[in-house]
């Protein structure tokens, strides 16, 4: 499997990406995305799994402000998709100011709460956001552009504490950076609910059985040559085999 690595200016992003001089398409994109961004317009399915506990009304509450206030938010159509294990409790009042359809799972696991909301979605693409979890405000800007030439866009972590002190980069492609289109997810399948921890192994392992194509983005400050990654970014060496 090839392998390149492609840079942009800002904050955030870099792309690690299969397809070799992609770069020229990705920049054009980026150049030509204002002029049409209420043009074909598509709709995202985002699922964010939840459970009870004395945090989840603030964590809900972040993780659905950081969708809403992405810098590109105006070029798809949302629908917040909230996965609770069957039984659960969570307020209605809540439900309606975040503007979330709860989803409720047939059985207690994280597996069958995400696959009760995938059937239930309807969006070109399916994203998924930990609860507990935050997207860079200009996430979905680049997905977009990334997704025109990949099935699947994974991303790098900034890890953080309660207290938004940096703890690390973690560079396994954990579900809240995922972005697929429907096509990818009818391929792969849903998450299989005999897995009660891993079942992101799982799946991003049949995801590989597809040979589907992926770009994986990072910090623009990762390392850029292949064999400087599996030494000093063993995760991030990985990820690109």
């Amino acid at each position: 499997m090839r392998v390149t690595w492609v840079y942009f200016k800002g904050p955030f992003i870099a792309v690690l990406t299969l397809c070799i001089g992609l770069r020229s398409q990705l920049e054009s994109a980026g150049r030509n995305k204002s002029k049409n961004v209420l043009m074909n317009k598509q709709k995202i399915s985002i699922v964010i799994p939840s459970r009870s506990q004395p945090n989840q009304e603030m964590f809900l509450r972040r993780s659905t402000t950081s969708i809403r206030t992405q810098s590109a938010l105006k070029s798809f159509d949302v629908e917040i998709l909230v996965a609770i294990d069957q039984g659960a409790l969570i307020s209605q009042e809540l439900v309606k100011e975040l503007g979330v359809t709860v989803v409720f799972s047939p059985h207690k696991s994280q597996a069958s709460a995400l696959n009760a909301a995938m059937r239930k979605s309807d969006g070109d693409y399916l994203a998924f956001l930990e609860d507990d979890d935050l997207w860079e405000k200009d996430y979905l800007y680049w997905v977009d552009i990334c997704i025109k030439n990949a099935g699947f866009v994974s991303s790098t972590q900034l890890e953080v504490d309660v207290d938004d002190s940096i703890l690390r980069i973690n560079d396994f492609p954990t579900p809240s950076g995922w972005f697929m289109t429907r096509d990818t997810f009818q391929k792969v399948g849903y998450f299989d609910e005999t897995f009660r921890f891993h079942l992101d192994n799982e799946w991003l392992g049949k995801l590989g059985q597809q040979n589907i194509q992926r770009i994986h983005l990072v910090e623009s400050t990762a390392p850029i040559h292949k064999n400087l990654v599996t030494q000093v970014r063993p995760w991030l060496g990985s990820v690109i085999q």
